[in-house]
């Protein structure tokens, strides 16, 4: 980094001294023109004369290498138009007004590129940088509504991702509750299906039911079998269980085997047959 100056840019500093205490009384803008344009969509500042009664200063911008040149006549240009600047946002509310301080910025190279003044008050007022071979103008309403700015975007950023967590929060609790009442009412209807008892009845467990069904099942499975057996001796198994309207099942395999060994049923051929008493 180049090493800086104790006192760098004294006649800038000097001419800001002589100023200090006085109030400005007039204003002009050196703006860039080009004869080949035929409108200028803004305006490219290259250069303000301030006036403060008998004193005036110059302030141009040097295209060579972006610093600010201060003096008091002006710099030779034939390319710049030369406005009144009274009437300019940014120097309007501060024309009469005395001028407290004067600032010269100096960056890390030690380039004089940038002036703040104060104009009635202790805090800057104007605030001039030259870059892109132009001067920049700022003004503490700038600062003070970019500033108001942030705050308002930040506090709205805020509301807003507190909104969007409350609702997001009530789209859960919502889809919980309904997913949790669809479920019960569909296991209500279930069960009142199956059992066809009410909600409120004490529920047997599901060995409890199977077990009662079987044993009911088959005792009036067996006293039908014996009961056509009776009727029909020469029957064969696959006609007992038709003419019973069950099938060749576990449970009818289970009847006649029960049949058998109690000495009901005897089996010859294929058929099933009631047997003889023993003599």
């Amino acid at each position: 980094m180049q090493e800086v100056e104790p006192n760098p840019h004294k006649t800038a500093r000097e001419l800001l001294d002589l100023l200090v205490g006085k109030r400005l009384t007039s204003i002009s803008r050196r703006i860039f023109h080009d004869p080949d344009e035929t409108a200028c969509v803004f305006e490219w500042l290259t250069g303000l004369e301030l006036r403060f009664g008998r004193h005036v200063i110059h302030i141009d911008v040097d295209p060579n290498d972006d610093t600010l040149l201060i003096s008091k006549a002006p710099r030779e240009d034939d390319d710049t138009l030369i406005i009144d600047g009274s009437s300019h946002p940014l120097w309007r509310p501060i024309l009469g007004k005395p001028l407290m301080f004067a600032w010269t910025m100096i960056n890390s190279r030690g380039y004089l590129d940038g002036l703040a003044f104060a104009f009635e008050t202790y805090a800057p007022s104007a605030t001039l940088v030259a870059a892109g071979s132009q001067i920049h103008e700022f003004s503490n309403h700038d600062r003070d509504r970019r500033v108001a700015e942030a705050a308002t975007a930040s506090a709205q950023m805020g509301i807003n991702q507190a909104v969007d967590a409350l609702v997001s929060d009530l789209v859960y609790i919502v889809n919980k509750t309904t997913s949790k009442a669809v479920h019960e009412a569909s296991k209500d209807r279930r069960g009142r299906a199956k059992t066809g008892r009410s909600p409120g009845a004490p529920r047997s467990s599901a060995g409890e039911t199977a077990r009662t069904r079987s044993s009911a099942g088959l005792a009036k499975l067996r006293d039908e079998a014996r009961t056509f057996i009776e009727n029909n001796p020469q029957c064969h198994a696959a006609q007992i269980a038709r003419a019973l309207g069950t099938t060749n099942t576990p449970e009818f395999r289970a009847v006649i085997q029960e049949l058998r060994q109690a000495g009901t049923v005897a089996r010859a051929k294929g058929r099933v047959t009631r047997s003889s008493p023993t003599r």
